[in-house]
């Protein structure tokens, strides 16, 4: 279902308790959310007009696809996207140092 390069790829997949018996019967699975931790060091960075999240990724971490974990670093904001605008330059968002 998942690629296994995926950070969900090892979840367990499950049916929701409150799923109806046609969408179990259907065989509907689902994946738990992950925990999000708390990181042990995080540095504060004011985004400039334009940057974006797979930028700030590999400009500290060396891997774009890790834009995520400076989303759960700010909980504040739902989506990725709540983070880069033209709107956002100046706002502070915290960057997680180290692996989890």
């Amino acid at each position: 279902m998942l690629n296994n390069a995926s950070r969900y790829g090892t979840f367990t997949l499950f049916t929701p308790e409150d799923a109806s018996e046609e969408s179990a019967a259907e065989g509907f699975l689902g994946i738990r959310a992950r925990t999000i931790i708390s990181a042990s060091g995080i540095l504060e960075h004011p985004l400039q007009e334009g940057e974006r999240l797979d930028q700030l990724a590999e400009y500290y971490y060396g891997n774009a696809q890790l834009w995520w974990r400076i989303v759960d670093a700010n909980p504040e904001f739902f989506h990725g996207d709540d983070l880069i605008g033209k709107d956002r330059a100046g706002l502070t968002v915290l960057i997680p140092q180290g692996e989890e």
